[in-house]
């Protein structure tokens, strides 16, 4: 991260194993901070996600692409600053958000970012905004538990049909 004031950089232990291309042709690539990036192109549903829940929107946009649900996941890759501008254009297109983010459902940043889109979008939603968040309780330290509180594709699946 290239900024000359204090920074808060939070990795997720999940992303430890997970593979994907790196540029090597260019020694000074870097992510723009506060610019989303379209992981998936979609017209019938938003999914808004950051960090490892990227992975898991892109797996339950597979799922319901079966289905004939055309969904586009947006990485927001930083928090603050947050990409309104990608995130809104998508929901204009689409009519309908569902927001996915791995910490608690209630107080997570993810509940900042569906507040966002309901006050800022209202005019463009067909349907309330989604949220799909991790329990509401403390993580437990047993990797079965853990898993069982963190959300999966099939969480993001039933509320994107909830929503419709």
């Amino acid at each position: 991260i290239r900024d000359d004031n204090p920074v808060i950089y939070t990795e997720n232990p999940g992303l430890y194993a997970t593979k994907g291309e790196v540029p090597t042709d260019d020694p000074d690539f870097s992510i723009p901070m506060g610019k989303a990036r379209i992981a998936v192109e979609g017209t019938d549903l938003t999914l808004v996600a950051y960090s490892r829940m990227v992975h898991v929107c892109e797996l339950a946009a597979e799922i319901l692409e079966k289905d004939g649900l055309s969904v586009e996941v947006i990485d927001v890759r930083s928090l603050l600053p947050l990409d309104t501008e990608t995130i809104y254009a998508s929901v204009q297109k689409t009519h309908r958000a569902v927001v996915v983010y791995e910490d608690w459902r209630s107080g997570g940043f993810g509940a900042e970012i569906a507040a966002r889109i309901g006050e800022d979008c209202f005019d463009w939603l067909d349907a309330p905004v989604g949220r799909v968040g991790g329990l509401n309780v403390p993580t437990p330290y047993s990797r079965v538990l853990e898993l069982e509180c963190i959300p999966n594709e099939h969480d993001v699946v039933e509320a994107v049909r909830k929503i419709g």
